[in-house]
């Protein structure tokens, strides 16, 4: 967090260094102004605006600088914008006779490209991040699983059924770690067994019968396993 508030702050601070750079060389360079200079002025310090805009709106929400758009970074995205319109400014400033209206519709067609290519980059982060939270959410039942037989095989005392668990461990680290809500009653049996499983250890039942109730949940585990391939 404190990495991209530095980042934030620095794109911050130069992109008032910059707008304090271009007004003093346009009112310094250019003193005679033709009618489309008004326009080439405020785009371009829109353009410079927009380096501090958005970083602020990607601050605030799940994209990063360095996420992309066709390839290119957002934040490259942003520099590149502000490099083509610096360079139509100047050339729009320097040619005093520049009708307006093509100005303007030069401009605003380059603002709105970029505006897109922001918004699309924006939106495609959203989906990604939306897929990433569902994919986490289907995984949460064999992570869970795989962590709660580890903290048994710990818990065991006894040599055969610490090896029963470490079996036990083995199948569920190698299942499909993806669950759908076709596999949610057999991940409720195994879940059920395992607490089953859980209070006998504790309650400290005899071996034979611990072995027997690993045994079931392997088996279920194996069903599990079973019916992801069928899914599939």
């Amino acid at each position: 967090m404190k990495e991209k508030n530095k980042g934030f702050m620095l794109e911050i601070v130069v992109t008032v260094i910059l707008l304090v750079f271009y007004n003093i060389a346009v009112f310094l360079l250019f003193k005679q102004k033709g009618e489309a200079f008004w326009s080439a002025y405020i785009f371009t310090t829109l353009a410079i605006l927009a380096q501090a805009i958005v970083p602020v709106i990607t601050f605030h929400r799940s994209i990063e600088l360095k996420d992309v758009f066709l390839g290119l970074p957002v934040l490259q995205l942003s520099v590149l914008y502000l490099v083509l319109q610096a360079v139509i400014s100047i050339l729009i400033m320097l040619i005093r006779v520049f009708p307006l209206a093509w100005a303007i519709v030069v401009q605003l067609a380059l603002l709105v490209v970029y505006m897109i290519m922001i918004i699309s980059a924006l939106l495609v982060r959203e989906c990604v991040d939306k897929v990433d939270r569902t994919k986490a959410q289907k995984t949460v039942f064999i992570k869970m699983l795989r962590a709660d037989v580890e903290i048994l095989t710990e818990k065991a005392k006894e040599p055969e059924i610490r090896k029963a668990l470490k079996h036990l461990s083995d199948q569920v680290r190698y299942a499909d770690p993806v669950s759908n809500d076709a596999l949610r009653p057999i991940e409720e049996q195994i879940a059920h067994q395992l607490q089953m499983l859980r209070d006998m250890l504790e309650s400290g039942q005899n071996t034979e019968s611990i072995k027997a109730a690993v045994d079931s949940v392997e088996a279920l585990v194996n069903e599990r396993a079973i019916r992801c391939r069928l899914l599939k």
